[in-house]
């Protein structure tokens, strides 16, 4: 019922509340915080990545799904479970990120809980590491306004932009790797929830490899 129903309305519905949540997050969030991209060499860079995170009692179970299936680390690497908002953010310092952070921080406030509804079954991407084994959330009206406000925020694009390909849809990663994909059957179904957490962590390198060296810069309520 979620896949024959949901998956032939969303890209509809998706393009519309872009649309709307666009125009609501650009009219609220003036003036924002500009990240020019040619002020410093790409190799100096700082990347984040705006995640929203599940609330504890169901980041517990997800980790434990993440560690079972990476045993341990040993077939994949280890990582919080989040749902990405907003990736790629360019930091020019260390000063620059504080000052993303406390941008974040002050504009999200009172947001409100963010209901994320999983899909039943897991999903697989086998080219791509950071998907090779994920579960699509409902891209709600709220999910989709949290993502243009933060990206409006942070003078990033707000017309031209899609979740992360190749699913293209809000998702949580179960499983980092190109190798020993474990077998989507093996995902027990997850429940929904609704999120109210959000944390900014510095993500580089972005690649497999670097996985282990990403770190939290802060964590904050929106609710």
């Amino acid at each position: 019922m979620f896949l024959s129903t949901y998956f032939a309305l969303i890209p509809v519905i998706a393009l519309f509340l872009i649309d709307y949540d666009r125009v609501t997050a650009m009219s609220m969030l003036e003036p924002r915080l500009q990240i020019p991209e040619e002020e410093v060499p790409a190799s100096s860079e700082i990347t984040l990545s705006l995640w929203l995170l599940p609330p504890l009692a169901d980041s517990r179970e997800l980790q434990h799904h993440i560690h079972r299936l990476s045993q341990g680390g040993t077939k994949g690497p280890v990582f919080q479970p989040h749902i990405t908002l907003v990736g790629g953010i360019k930091c020019r310092s260390e000063v620059h990120v504080q000052e993303v952070a406390r941008t974040l921080k002050e504009g999200l406030a009172g947001f409100g809980r963010i209901p994320c509804q999983l899909s039943p079954k897991a999903y697989s991407a086998e080219k791509y590491w950071s998907q090779a084994l994920y579960l699509i959330i409902e891209p709600s009206a709220a999910l989709l306004n949290l993502c243009q406000r933060a990206r409006a925020m942070l003078g990033m694009d707000t017309e031209n932009w899609t979740f992360p390909l190749p699913s293209s849809y809000p998702h949580i990663s179960i499983f980092y790797g190109t190798k020993n994909i474990p077998d989507k059957a093996d995902v027990p179904t997850v429940s929904s929830f609704h999120a109210s957490r959000v944390a900014l962590w510095r993500t580089d390198p972005s690649s497999l490899e670097g996985v282990t060296s990403w770190s939290e810069v802060t964590a904050f309520d929106i609710n």
